[in-house]
């Protein structure tokens, strides 16, 4: 095998390792409890859940596999393994879920009959470990963003970093959506004031396609040098 074959075989290597679509992104967010409720049909407040109570930190991230949302207008859209890697920090007590969660995009979306219209995403981890809470376990993790600004999600891509960072901005639900909610319906929920996302290094995949096309870059330079 010539030199010059050895490098397109190597760039064949990478392009079949890379994904097809969108980056896989990485999520980092911060915030702190603003209610602990009893999770009964009134939704209760409560002084505390064991020793979580109002004004606790929160942090936590997850890794999202952006190349499995995609909806156009007026749509929902939901991926039951689009999530790995999902932890959560409350009040110093660490929450992960194994295995993966739900991702789920809502354009144009309408919540009720007399709801406005919103765009919103939210991820789900169910059956998460972690420590027991005043003798509770904890049932489900939620994050989510998004508000009534509809211009925000616009075509059947999936979202960019920007739009989802635009979804944060604009965000005037995810205090009512972000929570740790446990064995007795009860749960904390949170509001986020810092999020941080960045795409996933490239796999292998990407390292052999860049090396590949500077081998081919240096090689095409060698020959009109020649």
């Amino acid at each position: 095998m010539t030199f010059k074959k050895f490098l397109l075989f190597v760039l064949g290597l990478g392009l079949s390792a890379l994904p097809a679509t969108a980056e896989t992104l990485r999520f980092d967010f911060k915030g702190e409890v603003v209610r602990t409720n009893d999770g009964t049909l009134q939704n209760n407040d409560v002084a505390s859940i064991g020793t979580i109570t109002t004004g606790d930190a929160v942090s936590g991230s997850f890794i999202l596999d952006n190349s499995a949302l995609t909806g156009g207008a007026a749509s929902t859209f939901s991926n039951s393994s689009a999530v790995t890697n999902f932890n959560m920090v409350m009040d110093g007590l660490s929450f992960s879920t194994s295995g993966t969660g739900t991702a789920t995009l809502r354009n144009d979306h309408m919540a009720g009959s007399s709801a406005p219209l919103r765009d919103n995403f939210f991820v789900r981890g169910t059956s998460p470990t972690g420590p027991t809470v005043g003798g509770l376990t904890a049932s489900i993790l939620q994050f989510s963003v998004g508000g009534t600004d509809t211009s925000v999600l616009s075509d059947t891509n999936s979202p960019t970093i920007q739009q989802f960072l635009d979804m944060f901005a604009a965000d005037t639900i995810g205090g009512s959506l972000n929570f740790i909610s446990f064995s007795d319906g009860s749960d904390a929920r949170f509001e986020v004031s810092e999020l941080k996302i960045s795409a996933v290094p490239l796999p292998a995949g990407g390292f052999l396609l860049i090396g590949g096309l500077g081998a081919l870059t240096v090689l095409r330079k060698r020959k009109r040098q020649s």
